[in-house]
């Protein structure tokens, strides 16, 4: 399972992983980076152009406070893949 942003460093991690004969799973967050709202659509684009399956989970995140990218993202992400892969 690869976790996708759906930016470069994502993409990258897939194709290195295809090219090494993985069978790959995405995986992503929906509303997990207010600061980056496209990311989820990127990431959904990159999935149907790699014709790769993609799990999606959905958060919301209350507050005033908009962070540039929220400091638990990736920690959230890492727990949530984990358990899909147990």
């Amino acid at each position: 399972m690869v976790c996708i942003s759906g930016g470069k460093d994502s993409l990258a991690t897939i194709l290195l992983y295809q090219s090494l004969g993985y069978k790959i799973r995405l995986y992503t967050i929906k509303g997990i980076n207010r600061g980056y709202p496209e990311e989820f659509e990127s990431a959904k684009k990159i999935a149907e152009d790699l014709q790769l399956p993609l799990i999606i989970d959905y958060l919301s995140i209350k507050g005033k406070k908009i962070y540039v990218e929220h400091p638990l993202k990736n920690m959230v992400i890492a727990a949530c893949a984990h358990a899909y892969c147990l």
